[in-house]
Parts: structure tokens; C-alpha cells; sequence
């Protein structure tokens, strides 16, 4: 799928990316071990260059994980296990769809194989692996951030920084970790339009709502590719191939969050449904909408008040307006 910006006549790379930091026992690797039986994920555990992207050896393609990647989400749990060669392959399939590394052996001939989802080239001692996949980047570790590849790769993902509370530990106990995966939609979108006026809508709103600071302006730019790709989704779930004003409105509630993430503020899962439903709401209409008691309610709305992310007026609660 591609998505085309009409007032830039550009395409902007579909593929949105996840970086999840979390806490030891949250069942999320559960999760996607879950999802790659089910044929929705690619869950890699080999992280040499060679075992991720693939190599030629006497003139026969041995594919890597990635090659199993097309039109699925890849998962890379624990990157703590990438050297930095790996990592900078990682960072060019995210920037451009695709990885590519020098042969280290003799190949007679150049060539083509069609994957699903994409294709290998070889070609003058290089092999070139095109592959249309979205990544989720996850770990537990605090040293992986003094990496500059991995800051890299968090600029070009949606990042999350979770924690888990007792409540929910003990909540994930009884229903453990789920996504309903039924009505996953497998038809493929050709392209997908982002109309001028709308675009203008959507920056807009990201002017009202940033409280990244204002010299960060790379981040701007990612973010509203993310913002873009998000509204495209909307759209695409609603059988469009243009995306209209409603899509935006939609995407850029999750905008507050976006910038959070960036700013590597950590939330546990009910303070994230909290902060989101902070839109005037009281304790016991967010209580109501999000199943939890008004106990765990008020305790998860003293976090936010206490780090800053909401304010009170009268008995109503409202993410802050950092602009």
C-alpha cells in the first residue's frame, strides 16, 4: 500500500513501528508468540546480519528471518541480543523498506526471487532484501537506550515506556493477555490518498496539541508521517482510499500519547486508557467506560496529576494544554 500525499505528490512509507521498553512479566512476548502461531507475526530470534537478512553461498539464496516478514508484523523481542551491525540493517529497512549487505563470498551471476511481500536482488557482491513489513521493537533493558542506533530506531516508531501496577498484575492473571484477531482485515490496499485540505487539518490540530519542544523539529516530522499512516489506517478499515477529516480526528487522539512515549515517560496500561479518556471526564464516568473501580480510578488520576499530564477543574479531569 502506498500512501500519497497529494499537496507534496510524494508517497509516505505506510509502515507504522513500534518501540515497546517494559517490565519484566508483562506476558507481552506471551502475546506475540500467541500471534505468530496464528500466521499474524513474524517473531525473530536470530539476530546475526546474515540470519536476519539472508546470504549467497556458491551461487544458492539462503533466505533470512526477515524473508518471512511480507504483508506480517516482525517482532524483535529483547534487542538487547543486536550488535550494532544489525542494527544499522535494521535502521535502513525502517527508513527505506529495505536492508542490504556486502557479500563476503563469489557470486557467478546476478539475480531476482519474488517473496511474499517483497523480493532479493543480488548484485555486484550485494544482496538487496525489499520487504514490506511493520516492526514492534521490544526490551526490558535500561543500558540499550546509550545506544545511538537504537535512538535511531526510536525515532522512527511510535514508542511506549510500560509499567505494570499490582492491580493489573494481578488482573493479567485471571484473563492474561489477548488481542482479538478474527476480523483482522487481509485484503491489500493499492494506495491510499491524503487530501491537501485535510493535511492542513491534521497539522492544525498537531500545532494545538504539541508539547515536544519546539527545537526537536525532526521529531515534528516523524510524527506527522505517524499521524498520516494512523488516519490511513481509518480510512482503509472503512473500505476508503481517501482520507477524509473524521480519519484525522480519530488519529490524533493518540497524539498526546505519541509525544509521551518520545519523551520516554513511563505509564502503566490503565494510566495510558485514563490519560486518554481525560477529555472532561469524572472518576466515575471513567470508571464506567474503563471497568475499573473508582478506587483504581482516583489512583491512576493522582499519577497523572502528579507528573503533570492532566488538570483537575471542579470535579472533571482534562489532559494539559502544554502549547
Amino acid at each position: 500500500m502506498n500512501i500519497r500525499d497529494e499537496k507534496l505528490n510524494l508517497n509516505v512509507r505506510p509502515t507504522l513501528n513500534l518501540f515497546i521498553k517494559k517490565q519484566f512479566g508483562m506476558a507481552i512476548s506471551s502475546l506475540f508468540l500467541d500471534l505468530a502461531e496464528k500466521g499474524h507475526v513474524n517473531y525473530i530470534n536470530t539476530y546475526t546480519e546474515a540470519g536476519l537478512v539472508g546470504t549467497v553461498v556458491s551461487g544458492r539464496l539462503w533466505k533470512g528471518q526477515l524473508a518471512k516478514s511480507g504483508y506480517k508484523l516482525t517482532v524483535i523481542d529483547e534487542i538487547t541480543g543486536l550488535d550494532n551491525k544489525s542494527l544499522k540493517i535494521l535502521n535502513e529497512i525502517t527508513e527505506h523498506g529495505r536492508a542490504t549487505r556486502i557479500l563476503q563470498t563469489f557470486t557467478s551471476g546476478d539475480f531476482e526471487e519474488v517473496i511474499e511481500g517483497g523480493k532479493y536482488k543480488v548484485s555486484s557482491g550485494m544482496l538487496e532484501l525489499n520487504i514490506h513489513t511493520s516492526f514492534a521493537f521490544v526490551t526490558a533493558s535500561d543500558s540499550v537506550f546509550k545506544n545511538p542506533y537504537v535512538k535511531t530506531l526510536m525515532s522512527r516508531c511510535f514508542c511506549l515506556n510500560l509499567t505494570l501496577s499490582k492491580d493489573e498484575a494481578l488482573q493479567l492473571k485471571v484473563t492474561g493477555r489477548k488481542i482479538d484477531v478474527e476480523n483482522i482485515k487481509s485484503e491489500i490496499a493499492d494506495e491510499i490518498t491524503l487530501p491537501a485540505d485535510v493535511n492542513m487539518r491534521l497539522l492544525g490540530y498537531m500545532e494545538k496539541l504539541s508539547f515536544v519542544e519546539d527545537e526537536l523539529g525532526g521529531y515534528y516530522m516523524r510524527a506527522h508521517d505517524d499521524m498520516v499512516r494512523i488516519s490511513a489506517v481509518y480510512a482503509y478499515l472503512d473500505d476508503r482510499n481517501v482520507i477524509n477529516e473524521e480519519d484525522v480526528r480519530k488519529a490524533i487522539e493518540l497524539y498526546p500519547l505519541h509525544q509521551i512515549g518520545f519523551k520516554q515517560i513511563s505509564m502503566s496500561e490503565n494510566e495510558i486508557k485514563i490519560y486518554m479518556l481525560c477529555n472532561g471526564k469524572t472518576v466515575r464516568e471513567i470508571a464506567e467506560i474503563t471497568g475499573l473501580s473508582e478506587r483504581q480510578v482516583r489512583y491512576y488520576i493522582n499519577l497523572l496529576l502528579n507528573a503533570g499530564l492532566i488538570a483537575r477543574v471542579g470535579d472533571r479531569y482534562f489532559r494539559k494544554d502544554f502549547s
